[in-house]
């Protein structure tokens, strides 16, 4: 824990800013893609839920 603390009491160059916002760029836009993966997975889940509740329902 004291390592951390004085680590992060260095100020921080632009080189590595840079290289953290670039890897947050990445990562943030990994997140979304997942993000959208997983929307249209629930979209399918929705769909074969309705079809099951009309076959078993009647409706």
């Amino acid at each position: 824990m004291a390592w951390l603390i004085r680590t992060l009491r260095i100020p921080a160059s632009e080189s590595n800013m840079g290289l953290v916002l670039a890897l947050c760029a990445v990562t943030m836009s990994m997140l979304s893609l997942a993000v959208a993966w997983q929307a249209q997975i629930i979209s399918r889940q929705h769909e074969v839920i309705q079809w099951l509740a009309k076959l078993k329902l009647g409706f």
